[in-house]
């Protein structure tokens, strides 16, 4: 505070006064000159001081020192200290608020890490006694009950896979009617191909960015029909067709495909892409491979493609006789039959039931054909039948097969043949031998009774194996044969499946329908030729009639691997010499 002169000698200075104001040097001045006249409070009397080197030195300091600079520095001064206590408190704030919320993330992790430790004690300890009790039920339960539970979980996850099944079908149905109905704006990648999303460029591992536009829910339509019409016509094509018939004119063409056929022709040459139900009036140019119907023979044998050829060494003749005889005429007609009817034949074969079925089996019954069959003046061979052990009267049925076997078994060595015979062990009835680079089988399979079902299957699994080994060695690896004839009795049906199924395996896998195969049988008691067996293009079927209404059936086979008989269709003629039958018309 700076005092200034006045008639009172002391008065309080007032900073807003400009002209009356005393410098501070004279007021200076001022004070001393009243000190030398009066006395202080102890009595001391100060000394005159030199007025003029007074105020020459505060002249110096008030010109060498700039109030204003040091003014603004003091400010700053105090800014800056303020400031560094309020970055200091935010500093200690933050450190503190970084400190709980650690220890808080913590905590939680804590008690998120004992719940899971609980939860899993309670779950291995609930899974423990449930698996417990469990095994000491099973271990109590009868055989009864674990076939029922077995059963009842099987029947229990098939539902389960058919609901699952189920659903995925419909929601993709669903999905499927949703996009094709919900159109979205350009922006949004098309749901085709690729999905809702675009990403490409990913694979080539690039780093470029994903964009995904989102899409509002006024760029996509409702999902949800609603109940209610709409006042205003939508300007989205419906997939559905319309309940009630249109009364406007067609302007332009709808781009669906209608559900229900046109009455009008169309005057297009380009085939529909969409497949019709009705059946068309014009020819296809493609054949199927499965026959509409069974082909059966004109009456007049096929035309022979063997007859007068260079490789005629390579062509094997044989006969075929079946399911004779029944009767006694049949026994009296047979030897005649053998005598007269197979000219050119090089053996015969007898594919099984030499009597009838349902009877006692008596041996005497299979000595009679044995005198016939040794009339041949060729080498016969025999596949079993049904009625000569399987429908023998049960009682008898081992019997009959041991009768079989006594008479019949290695039949073919009453004569002498060149033919290289091989038999499967533990079947001895079936055998196999190469003759003119054409691979033959006898095989024991039959028709009628399943006597025994553990013997019927491994029976049939076991010759399926052996034929499979057979012709897997001749035909692809040693090439010692260009076809197969398999000869056997049974007319195939859902009991032979462990064979059938597993053989049209092996055509279509591993053999590739290059081999022509015949399967030759009888059973059926009336002619069936079918090409395209099982729905194999080189499987062929040929099934005897039999008895002696029907004369005696000759095969001719000559299967190549290469030209025209590697096929079926001329691999294996068959003549059933129904010329027989109208010299017997004449006679009677």
């Amino acid at each position: 505070m700076v005092f200034s002169r006045s008639s009172n000698p002391w008065v309080k200075y007032n900073d807003t006064q400009e002209d009356v104001s005393v410098s501070s040097e004279n007021a200076v001045n001022y004070c001393v000159g009243n000190n030398n006249d009066h006395d202080d409070n102890d009595g001391k009397i100060y000394e005159k001081k030199d007025t003029k080197n007074t105020s020459s030195s505060f002249s110096k300091v008030r010109k060498g020192v700039n109030v204003k600079n040091i003014n603004k520095s003091f400010t700053k001064l105090k800014k800056s200290v303020k400031e560094s206590e309020r970055l200091s408190n935010m500093n200690e704030s933050f450190t503190k608020l970084k400190k709980n919320m650690n220890e808080n993330a913590s905590f939680a992790n804590l008690q998120e890490s004992i719940r899971e430790n609980e939860l899993n004690k309670s779950v291995t300890n609930c899974w423990k006694k449930t698996s417990n009790s469990l095994v000491k039920y099973w271990r109590n339960s009868s055989y009864k009950k674990r076939m029922i539970i077995i059963l009842s979980t099987v029947v229990i996850s098939l539902l389960f896979i058919i609901i699952i099944g189920a659903s995925v079908g419909i929601t993709r149905r669903n999905n499927g009617s949703s996009s094709s109905s919900s159109p979205i704006t350009e922006t949004t990648t098309q749901a085709g191909d690729e999905g809702l999303f675009d990403f490409s460029g990913l694979d080539d591992g690039s780093s470029s960015d994903i964009i995904i536009d989102t899409i509002t829910p006024t760029a996509m339509l409702s999902r949800i029909p609603s109940m209610m019409p709409s006042v205003v016509p939508s300007d989205q094509n419906s997939t559905e067709p319309s309940v009630a018939p249109s009364t406007s004119e067609p302007s332009n063409p709808s781009d669906y495909s209608s559900l229900t056929p046109s009455t009008t022709p169309s005057k297009s040459s380009k085939p529909s892409s969409l497949s019709s139900n009705l059946p068309s009036d014009i020819a296809s140019s493609n054949p199927t491979w499965i026959p509409t119907e069974q082909v059966q023979p004109v009456a007049r044998p096929p035309v022979l493609p063997f007859v007068n050829t260079k490789d005629s060494d390579l062509i094997t003749t044989f006969c075929v006789i079946a399911d004779v005889p029944y009767t006694q005429i049949e026994l009296d007609e047979l030897p005649g039959q053998i005598a007269s009817q197979m000219d050119g034949c090089e053996f015969l074969i007898h594919l099984g039931d030499i009597f009838i079925g349902d009877t006692e089996c008596n041996i005497e019954d299979y000595a009679i054909i044995q005198n016939v069959m040794l009339e041949s003046h060729v080498p016969a061979f025999l596949v079993p039948g049904d009625n000569e052990w399987n429908d023998c009267q049960r009682k008898n049925i081992d019997t009959g097969w041991n009768h079989w076997t006594d008479h019949f078994l290695e039949f073919e060595n009453n004569w002498n043949h060149t033919f290289s015979i091989m038999r499967q062990p533990d079947y001895e009835e079936n055998f196999y031998f190469i003759h003119k680079r054409t691979l033959f089988f006898g095989l024991n399979i039959v028709a009628g009774r399943v006597h025994n079902e553990t013997e019927w299957k491994a029976r049939l699994q076991s010759e399926y194996l052996w034929v499979e080994d057979i012709m897997e060695l001749n035909l692809r690896e040693m090439e010692t044969a260009d076809g197969a004839i398999l000869m056997a009795h049974a007319h195939p049906s859902e009991d032979h499946r462990e064979f059938f199924n597993a053989f049209r395996i092996f055509i279509k896998n591993e053999l590739d329908n290059k081999f022509p195969v015949l399967y030759l049988h009888g059973d059926g008691h009336n002619f069936i030729y079918t090409p395209n067996f099982n729905n194999q293009s080189n499987f062929l079927r040929i099934q005897h009639e039999g008895g002696t209404n029907e004369p005696v059936l000759k095969i001719m086979a000559g299967p190549q691997r290469i030209g025209r008989r590697a096929t079926v269709y001329d691999a294996f003629q068959y003549d059933r010499q129904l010329h027989f039958l109208n010299n017997k018309k004449k006679e009677d």
